[in-house]
């Protein structure tokens, strides 16, 4: 490779990382029991607290080991099965995409009486049905939106 081409390589990555878009991606999992309820949490110190378990994608992780990992700090449990990426939200207030996955595998009983909530994070958690998910105010418009396109196009 070229002299040249290496220092145009070198200015593109310092122009991009100092002057580039900076956005945060977060990852949340819709995962529904045998009675196709959803998993919502009520997180703390959030004006619309109730929400879908997931988070913020750290560096170096990819979405679905941040989602993963994530799971384990929210729930001490993760999902085995597949996770399929389902939508992309784009939050209106701040520079943040969320990706929505849905859980292939439905949770069982015997799976959720094992979760041990994050004291430090989650106040709450109740298994939600569709009518309770579109009548709840609790809840982030677009993540009620996502919820509710998932579970409609099944």
């Amino acid at each position: 490779m070229s002299l040249i081409l290496r220092f145009r390589q070198l200015l593109t990555r310092l122009w991009l990382t100092t002057f580039g878009p900076r956005w945060t991606v977060g990852c949340l999992v819709v995962l529904r029991d045998t009675n196709c309820r959803v998993a919502f949490l009520k997180h703390k110190g959030r004006l619309k607290p109730w929400g879908l378990p997931g988070g913020l994608v750290e560096w170096p992780e990819g979405p679905l080991g941040a989602l993963r990992r994530e799971m384990v700090e929210e729930l001490s449990w993760c999902t085995k099965g597949e996770l399929v990426l389902r939508k992309t939200l784009v939050s209106e207030n701040f520079p943040l995409i969320e990706l929505v996955y849905e859980a292939k595998d439905k949770v069982s009983e015997q799976d959720y009486l094992q979760w041990i909530f994050q004291d430090s994070e989650i106040e709450e958690f109740s298994w939600m049905t569709p009518e309770q998910v579109q009548s709840h105010q609790g809840i982030l418009a677009r993540h009620k939106s996502a919820v509710l396109d998932i579970l409609h196009t099944e």
